[in-house]
């Protein structure tokens, strides 16, 4: 349990960090925030306390797949950014979908 609710505290630190330096697609901040806010309120709740290992790893990975995903959305966006739409590594462009 307290690996999760320190996992989502961090994210959460991060993302307010984050916040200030980069720009997030509309909608995915508040996508962050709410898996985050979810998870964080689930972990105090007496459900939480009462499920087994396998629940609360299940609810790990779920958060964890959200807020990765969309981190991973964020640095592409960055690099976008950057670069100009591609990349130049090694003489060859690629292309970021």
């Amino acid at each position: 349990m307290h690996c999760l609710t320190h996992y989502c505290s961090t994210m959460r630190n991060t993302l307010l960090e984050a916040t200030y330096q980069y720009d997030f697609e509309d909608g995915d901040q508040e996508k962050i925030e709410k898996a985050l806010d979810d998870t964080l309120v689930w972990t105090r709740s007496v459900k939480a306390q009462t499920e087994g290992k396998e629940e609360l790893e299940g609810k790990q990975k779920e958060v964890e797949s959200i807020v990765t995903f969309l981190r991973m959305k964020l640095a592409r966006n960055l690099v976008r950014k950057i670069v100009g739409g591609g990349m130049r590594l090694g003489g060859a462009k690629f292309l970021l979908a």
